[in-house]
């Protein structure tokens, strides 16, 4: 059988596979050595899941939230509750980003299209010590499928509705016989959008977007290996999803409504309007009257060596990668015919990463201790330069009869050393335990100018003269982090752990419109001390597993975006909250009563306040206090070798605060997503699939933005209904 969720284990990282697995879709779970919260997807789940970007993954992972914030872009990513809800692209996310272990510093870089890939993993809580850079939420990893030296191809077709087609490819085999080569390429485009301009009279929303990857593997010897990794892409889509402005003013005034304030949705629309008394009253997020319809040309392209070298009990590793990107984005954020609020954005992006491991491959015994330890040890560098000239251009002529131009140019050098180690000192118990020394540099200019291109008196600033404020600045941070782990494993089908870590992030720049010198300030690094408690259980002959992991966390210098009203012009600041504080479970249930049938059930859940003066005991943003996930997949045997496999995906989220400040409308309500699949195979030749997303065409906000000093709250919305055919053709 072929699965659906592969390794779905929240509370162990990556262990070898147990002498005696829970074989659950057609893959076995790891074994009881390792206490980490951690949860993986392979090949198959990825493709049956219609898993294509980053985004994809959250809902099936408990207490993980990824948005995509600028148009199909820039995702922003929360891990329970921890994340900064930034997406500019001059600064970093609390949780790291790795495609074929090469970290994605910026979250413009994150917007990849997943193709060929193995797996996908996610490990929640603070990470450093075994590979990569520091965080304070998690790490994601995406892993692509290798050359081998067996000759396959496969060719995979696909057309859904809003008149869209999709291919992939893929064709793998031996070169010479140390030689290796795989070359995947994947292709999506739509003649057709889900977005009504009633204005224009265009539909906008479609796709174009394209990727390849060239792979190379070498085996100088039976003890080297070498990889090398080529890649590029290209989106040049219309966003998929677009803002939704809606007024907050009382008509004729600067004043914010009560409505508004109250965070009733229907009234605001009825009674508010934004700085031109407009108001869009249809309540519909997919019509709307842009004069600017959004835009998006991005290229993103890399190429990384990975050098493994064996010995007798140890294993070197070196990662040496290099990633560029470049973007340009518009946006008509006030949603109306006039030019109110209009968004042009441009940036460059390059960076460098070096990363050595050495690791033992076989336990050490230990003279003057009981048992036997394994261990990693390993540095990592890291520089990266971020250059927006002009980097956004704010056109309020409507509004505020003035134009800003934001410039930035930013550089990153970071370097640290890390170990992990993992002490078994009796059959039962395991004591896991690494430290990790990070410093990092960050220099930065930035500019932001009033143009008052119109003549007559800028909105802005009163006058009828340009004004412009800047700064260079250069910050540095070190820090010690870490984690112990104490795991207890009575039986092979039982573990238990007690897990303590440290995490950090350094501080950085606001990248954002600023009015005053204050703005321009940087914002301090954030400390994250995670209490963790583990139990994992395989019952009933091992046909269900059962996972939990729960968690405190003492969040230290939170890093936020604030944005106090101000009826002239927004003021959004990047600074640091006091503390916060997290209360939480990860579950995640997988029962087989039958070889044919697998239920996959994750349930997260969160309690978490603000502890600081400016917003103290308000819940933190992009961390909805319940989410669920349910997957119900049986395949059942046709004769010849057919298979027909049916799949239910259901998914909850509870109400989300999507600002620090819990503006009541500045949130998504809760709500529900169904998807379905069906398909028929024939053996590993080919398949035939019918899919549905969002089968009820629910309506649901991904994520809002104050911008009432210029009027309006702008909120974006998920895709409705989509619904397509695929048809997979595999070569032996």
């Amino acid at each position: 059988m072929v699965g659906i969720i592969a390794l779905l284990s929240l509370t162990f990282g990556l262990p070898a596979l147990a002498a005696e697995t829970l074989v659950v879709t057609g893959q076995e779970q790891p074994g009881l050595n390792i206490g980490s919260s951690y949860f993986s997807l392979d090949s198959r789940s990825i493709e049956e899941l219609q898993i294509q970007q980053a985004a994809d993954i959250s809902i099936y992972i408990p207490n993980v939230d990824i948005k995509n914030v600028l148009g199909n872009s820039n995702p922003v990513i929360t891990i329970r509750g921890v994340g900064l809800h930034d997406s500019l692209p001059n600064n970093d996310q609390s949780a790291n980003v790795y495609v074929d272990e090469i970290l994605l510093v910026s979250p413009a870089m994150m917007s990849f299209q997943l193709f060929d890939v193995e797996r996908a993993e996610a490990l929640l809580g603070p990470q450093g010590n075994e590979y990569g850079r520091n965080s304070t939420a998690g790490n994601i990893n995406f892993t692509s499928k290798k050359p081998t030296d067996d000759f396959y191809a496969d060719v995979a077709i696909g057309y859904g509705n809003y008149e869209r087609y999709s291919t992939d490819a893929v064709i793998n085999g031996g070169i010479t016989d140390n030689l290796n080569g795989r070359l995947s390429m994947t292709g999506d485009w739509s003649t057709s959008g889900h977005f009504e301009n009633t204005f224009t009279r265009n539909d906008y929303g479609e796709l174009s977007r394209w990727a390849v990857r060239g792979q190379l593997s070498w085996s100088l010897s039976k003890n080297n290996q070498f990889l090398l990794n080529l890649h590029s892409g290209h989106d040049g889509s219309d966003a998929l999803t677009n803002w939704v402005a809606v007024g907050v003013y009382n008509p004729g005034t600067t004043t914010l409504c009560a409505p508004a304030l109250a965070g009733n949705l229907q009234q605001t629309l009825n009674q508010c309007v934004d700085r031109l008394n407009f108001q869009d009253k249809d309540n519909d997020p997919f019509t709307g009257t842009w004069d600017l319809e959004p835009e998006k040309e991005s290229y993103q392209y890399g190429v990384s060596l990975n050098a493994e070298w064996q010995f007798d009990k140890t294993q070197l590793t070196s990662i040496s990668a290099y990633e560029g990107f470049d973007q340009s984005l518009q946006e008509d954020v006030d949603g109306s015919t006039a030019v109110g609020f209009h968004i042009e954005s441009d940036y460059f992006i390059e960076q460098f990463s070096q990363e050595v491991r050495l690791a033992s491959t076989k336990p050490f015994n230990i003279e003057v201790l009981p048992g036997k330890l394994n261990w990693i040890i390993g540095g990592f560098y890291h520089y990266d330069t971020r250059v927006g000239n002009p980097s956004q251009r704010f056109n309020f002529r409507d509004w505020l009869n003035d134009v800003l131009l934001v410039d930035f140019d930013q550089s990153t050098t970071s370097a640290a050393l890390f170990t992990n180690n993992e002490w078994q000192f009796t059959e039962q118990w395991q004591l896991v335990f690494g430290t990790r020394y990070t410093w990092e540099e960050k220099e930065f200019f930035a500019k932001t100018a009033t143009t008052v291109p119109f003549g007559g008196t800028s909105g802005l600033t009163g006058s009828t003269n340009p004004f412009s404020n800047s700064r260079d600045n250069r910050i540095s941070a070190n820090a010690f982090t870490g984690s112990i782990s104490l795991e207890y494993t009575p039986t092979e089908n039982l573990l238990s752990y007690f897990k303590f870590s440290k995490g950090f992030k350094g501080g950085g720049f606001s990248g954002l419109a600023t009015s005053s010198q204050a703005q321009l300030d940087p914002y301090d690094q954030e400390e994250l001390y995670a209490y963790e408690l583990g139990f994992k259980a395989n019952l009933f002959n091992r046909t269900l597993g059962f996972n939990s992991a729960f968690f405190y966390y003492d969040y230290r210098g939170m890093q936020v975006v604030t944005i106090p009203f101000n009826a002239t012009v927004q003021r959004s600041r990047l600074t640091n909250a006091e503390k916060a504080t997290v209360l939480g479970v990860d579950s995640n249930i997988i029962w087989q009563p039958i070889d044919e049938l697998e239920i996959n059930t994750n349930i997260g859940w969160l309690d978490h306040q603000i502890k600081d003066s400016r917003f103290n005991d308000k819940d933190l943003p992009n961390a909805p206090k319940l989410n669920f996930s349910n997957i119900i997949r049986y395949e059942y045997a046709l004769s010849n070798n057919f298979t027909l496999t049916p799949m239910l995906i259901t998914s909850y989220q509870a109400e989300t605060f999507k600002s620090v400040e819990n503006t009541p409308l500045i949130q998504s309500d809760d709500y529900w997503l169904v998807n379905t699949r069906v398909s028929l195979q024939q053996g590993k030749h080919w398949e035939l699939a019918a899919w549905a997303n969002n089968l009820t065409d629910e309506v649901y906000v991904i994520d809002a933005f104050d911008q009432s000093g210029q009027g309006v709250y702008i909120f974006n919305y998920g895709m409705p209904r989509t619904y397509g055919l695929n048809f997979t053709y595999r070569f032996d």
